[in-house]
This record gives C-alpha cells, structure tokens and sequence, in this order.
C-alpha cells in the first residue's frame, strides 16, 4: 500500500501499478477543476486499474457520480477494494464494473479518463490480461481510436476527455481521428522519461 495525497492505494502483481503516465493523468486531472467546480458531475474512469485515477477525480471534483472500468478482473477487484479504502473522502455513488472499454457501460458522463495502452504491439486475447494494460496495438493507438469511437456516445455537451498517449505511437494518427471523430483539442500536457514523451491529451466536445 502507498498514500498520495489523501488516498491510500492498494497495489497488485496482477494489475498495472501507478508509473509516470498515472502522475501525469493526476497533473490533468487538477487542470480540470476551475472547469467543474460547483457542478454535479459524473466521471467515468476506463481501464482503471488501482483506481487510483477515477478516485482521486471523484475527491479533487466532488463527483456525484463514478463510474470505474477495467477488463482485468483482477484490476475490478483491487479498484473495489480501494475504494473501501478510501470511501470515506469520497461523496460519489460509486459503480466498479468489468467491462472492454465501454460496452458494459450505461449512462453519460462529463468527464471521462482513459490512461490508455499506448505501446505498440500485436493485441490478442491470447496475451496475458496484464499486457493488454500498456499494449495499444501494432501503431499503439488502435486501443484508444476504438476508446474514442465510444466515447462520443457517452460524453455530455460540453463533456471532456482525458487521454494518455505516448509520443512512440502513431500520435499524428490520433489526433486527426479525434477531430473527425468531432473532438476538439482543449489543451496538451507532455512529460519527456527516457526515449519518449507521455502526452496527456485533453478532449471536448
């Protein structure tokens, strides 16, 4: 278990652990609340892990409303987990669900995170279900083009998004479909680790 800021977090070999692209999605997170303060909103964490991003939103928020998500029964389990944890910090109504991206989701959403698998490689159902937490397909966006592609059915007018991606992938690619998608870029934040840069992408109808 680690704590930051106010949470405290329960970890899993099982489930992708908080790294540099989670801290970068907390930073853009924060960028959010001059935009939601005083509203009733409703967040939607996709591939949640931890948790740890949809909780510490709902906190920094004060959501009515949180939706959690991962495909990784493992990563449900531990989300569901935290959440006891920390429940007391948090007034939403509060639903964890396992679900591929948002097929098993109902309802609209203000604000929706997705840290998505970003790297490239070959996306199979036979790989174990831990690789599909940072393996975004053979241009590494492919995972967050379908991601997008159900999100704008979900998002409410004037709705945003919070999307991790990473300079390794076709992130040119990306961001053309997001606007044919009718997705407007609000704002970028970028951190630069090693060889690459992690892009928090910000979206809005």
């Amino acid at each position: 278990m680690f704590e930051f800021e106010g949470l405290k977090i329960n970890e899993s070999e099982f489930v992708y652990k908080p790294a540099e692209d989670s801290f970068l999605a907390i930073k853009a997170i924060k960028e959010f609340e001059p935009y939601f303060s005083g509203k009733e909103i409703e967040i939607l964490d996709v591939g949640t892990g931890t948790g740890i991003l949809g909780l510490y939103a709902a906190k920094m928020l004060n959501a009515k409303r949180l939706v959690l998500t991962d495909i990784n029964k493992h990563a449900v389990k531990l989300a569901k987990e935290n959440y006891e944890l920390n429940k007391d910090k948090i007034r939403s109504v509060v639903d964890i669900i396992e679900s591929d991206l948002l097929e098993e989701v109902d309802g609209n959403f203000d604000l929706i995170i997705f840290n998505a698998p970003y790297l490239r490689g070959d996306i199979s159902f036979k790989k174990p279900i831990l690789e599909r937490a940072w393996n975004g397909g053979k241009e590494g966006i492919e995972v967050s083009i379908k991601f997008l592609d159900q999100s704008k059915e979900r998002l409410k007018e004037n709705g945003r998004i919070l999307l991790i991606a990473s300079s390794l992938s076709n992130f040119g690619k990306l961001e053309r479909r997001a606007n044919s998608l009718g997705y407007s870029i609000e704002k970028i934040l970028k951190e630069h680790y090693f060889f690459e840069d992690i892009i928090a992408l910000i979206l809005k109808r």
